[in-house]
């Protein structure tokens, strides 16, 4: 066959441009530092370089899940740890108050001292369970914009609150009455204690709205106010009457009746009920006027709000989920829980507990009878004593008042004995069991961490081996390249030359 002068020059050309076209794929990859830049040019590369660079991706996100729950956590935890680390935690105060108070000598003022701490004590708690992390309260379940605890006054404001209690929130203790220096009622007492001592409770179905207000139509749904006992003889519902603590019956209900003392937000049950809280009672309530410190109804409880306000209805519900866990994913279909619920560590009946010792314990030394009164009643009753007498009998009373009320705080039964015993078995306990928790799932993080490091590290060198180039393999063929393509130039050079002798 014949090989013309064009056939030559179009082999030499198309090898040119096959060089060129090599030279210009190795020149992409050494500048760009990457096997490929288009998909045509290595589809298996470029699926597998999709597959890690997904999965990369991924690790990334967890990584910043696990960044932010560290942050969030260590919140949590630093609270929690003030509240129950060994010797100087709240939690700690609050029963060396109360153990200085059973022990004291001067018993009033170590009461009185006790409740000023612990007042103190309430106001730290609530800033602890009050912490934030971005804007949002940590403690406060999936209503993060809510403070767990009230951080100024709410007056005008009232709440539909519904509580569950059961068996083990009966106290059995002492009441303790004076309406005169001689006229005491001291006797035992079955209470169930509320959050709220000396607020504005109502037990009562509230008067309707007017009729020619459309928008004070009552919502659908509230409960019925009072308390629901459910027992093998169906649903019952009795609502408490409200007493004051110097009312002479204020702890004599009568069979089937329940009294709430406003000053100590204790409701008083008679015993024939005591049966009936077996299967657990629900109390449904109105608070109004709460204060800074109070617990916030909307985190704690099933709550609506009775509050009219502007362009909202004036009866909305905010109910309250059992489980309220804010969940981070850290791998694919695996979720780690994050936060811990404020209700969970500082219960209602902590701070019932905390708050009615402190009402009662003030209530005592409000009811505390004056020496220079008993001195003037002995003086009228008996004119011919004299004062080194009259001042004997004083200290006997006073002696024996003391005794009274140390039998009814520090007795076996007393109000400051029983919060001792349910601060040690209840109150923290549910506290540490939440630091055990959160302690566990903190752990459980780290490995997370530890696991998607290795992951990152795992993903990086295979997407690296799959897309990267290798620099120095890269520049020896540049350089072969370079070389054939010059070589092919000069080649086409000569063939050139030599073709154009002949038409000479």
């Amino acid at each position: 066959m014949r090989v013309t002068n064009w056939m030559q020059h179009n082999q030499s050309l198309n090898n040119i441009n096959r060089n060129m076209r090599n030279l210009q794929r190795l020149y992409e990859q050494t500048t760009s530092q990457k096997v490929i830049s288009r998909p045509s040019q290595d589809p298996l590369v470029a699926n597998r370089a999709m597959r890690f660079r997904t999965r990369l991706s991924n690790v990334e996100q967890h990584q910043r899940n696990v960044e932010s729950a560290h942050a969030w956590m260590n919140v949590s935890e630093s609270s929690l740890f003030n509240l129950l680390r060994d010797d100087d935690s709240i939690f700690a105060q609050i029963k060396d108050e109360l153990l200085r108070a059973v022990t004291g000598s001067n018993v009033m003022e170590d009461k009185m001292v006790m409740i000023t701490a612990i007042e103190n004590l309430i106001e730290q708690i609530a800033l602890e369970m009050n912490q934030t992390y971005d804007g949002r309260y940590v403690f406060a379940g999936w209503r993060t914009d809510q403070p767990p605890f009230l951080m100024r006054d709410m007056p005008g404001e009232s709440h539909v609150i519904t509580q569950n209690f059961n068996v083990r929130d009966i106290e059995r203790t002492y009441s303790f009455q004076r309406f005169a220096p001689d006229d005491i009622y001291h006797r035992p007492v079955n209470i169930i204690k509320l959050p709220f001592p000396n607020r504005n409770l109502n037990f009562t179905d509230p008067p309707p709205p007017p009729l020619d207000d459309p928008a004070l139509e009552p919502a659908p749904g509230v409960p019925a106010f009072g308390i629901e006992f459910v027992n093998g003889a169906g649903v019952q519902n009795i609502v408490p009457q409200p007493r004051s603590i110097n009312d002479v019956d204020a702890y004599i209900p009568a069979p089937g009746e329940i009294f709430y003392i406003v000053e100590t937000g204790e409701l008083v049950f008679h015993p024939d009920l005591l049966d009936d809280i077996e299967d657990g009672i629900e109390i449904t309530y109105q608070v109004s006027d709460l204060r800074a410190s109070d617990i916030n109804p909307f985190v704690y409880f099933d709550t609506w709000s009775t509050v009219p306000r502007t362009n909202n209805p004036p009866i909305f519900h905010w109910p309250q989920e059992p489980d309220q866990e804010i969940n981070f994913e850290f791998s694919p279909g695996s979720t780690t829980q994050i936060n811990v619920l404020s209700r969970d560590i500082i219960t209602a009946n902590m701070i019932a507990d905390l708050r009615r010792v402190v009402e009662f314990t003030r209530s005592l030394s409000a009811q505390m009878p004056d020496r220079r009164e008993l001195e003037e009643i002995y003086r009228q009753n008996n004119p011919g004593l004299s004062n080194e007498r009259i001042q004997e009998l004083v200290a006997e009373r006073m002696s024996d008042e003391i005794t009274l009320i140390t039998e009814m705080l520090d007795g076996p039964n007393g109000r400051l004995r029983n919060m001792i015993r349910f601060m040690d078995d209840f109150h923290k306990v549910d506290a540490t069991r939440e630091h055990t928790s959160l302690g566990s799932r903190m752990r459980r993080v780290e490995m997370f961490e530890i696991r998607l490091e290795d992951a990152e590290h795992n993903y990086s060198r295979l997407k690296s081996e799959n897309e990267d180039v290798d620099m120095h393999q890269a520049l020896v063929r540049q350089a072969i390249a370079e070389a054939a393509y010059q070589q092919a130039l000069r080649a086409i050079a000569n063939n050139i030359q030599l073709a154009l002798i002949n038409f000479v």
